[in-house]
């Protein structure tokens, strides 16, 4: 079941999809996307309670979805066989462009894992994504350049520093929730450490709403903590 709350917990709608929702995003107009399972290749629009297939990635498999404020919806995805990874941006329904390889021809995220691939964009365009196989927050620029790889502060061995979620705000910071320090990470939009919030419960997703608060969740009671961590 997703639900839609209000800032004082008011249930506003819910929804349920049958084969599970592992993200979900609105759009400005209040369009939800959301998409499944690794085993289903489709991204859904939610439209007078009805789903609608968005998008059919054929081989490929959703594995993030976000919005960005012109309107255009950023998924990352990989292949169904794991080989390929990578972030397809759409306009309008149609592939406006790939993000897979640095400039060196690298891949730019993990392989042959099913993990997903959390991700948001930056307000100067930037695309973040937490690659949880890689325990590695990953950001690339506009035209794909990748900018930096950030992997704890200071850099941790694999493992210690295990991000589950990632946002943005209104200064161009950037966050994610580390399960293993059980703290939230906050990064300018260079991979600068700025600093650490405590989060000893939000072990569930992070968002940052209208007012710049920031939204953890908590996986096991279902509860969501508002935290004003800026003036």
């Amino acid at each position: 079941m997703t639900t839609e709350v209000d800032r004082k917990g008011v249930i506003l709608r819910r929804f349920r999809k049958n084969n599970g929702v592992r993200a979900v995003c609105i759009n400005a107009k209040g369009d939800v996307v959301l998409m499944s399972t690794f085993h289903f290749q489709r991204v859904f629009l939610l439209k007078d309670q009805t789903f609608e297939v968005l998008l059919n990635l054929q081989d490929w498999r959703p594995r993030g979805i976000c919005f960005w404020e012109d309107g255009d919806l950023f998924v990352s995805m990989r292949k169904k066989d794991l080989s390929e990874s990578k972030v397809v941006r759409y306009r309008e329904g149609e592939a406006n462009k790939e993000y897979q390889f640095d400039e060196r021809g690298i891949n730019l995220y993990s392989l042959f894992t099913k993990y997903l691939l959390y991700l948001c964009q930056n307000l100067n365009g930037d695309i973040c994504v937490e690659d949880t196989a890689l325990n590695a927050v990953v950001v690339v620029n506009v035209e794909g350049m990748l900018k930096f790889v950030y992997r704890g502060n200071p850099p941790l061995p694999n493992g210690q520093f295990r991000p589950r979620d990632i946002a943005t705000d209104i200064n161009g910071l950037i966050m994610t929730n580390d399960l293993y320090s059980h703290s939230v990470h906050i990064l300018d939009c260079d991979g600068k450490f700025i600093r650490l919030i405590e989060n000893p419960t939000g072990d569930g997703g992070l968002r940052i709403d209208s007012d710049n608060n920031l939204l953890l969740g908590e996986y096991v009671t279902g509860e969501i903590h508002i935290i004003k961590y800026w003036e």
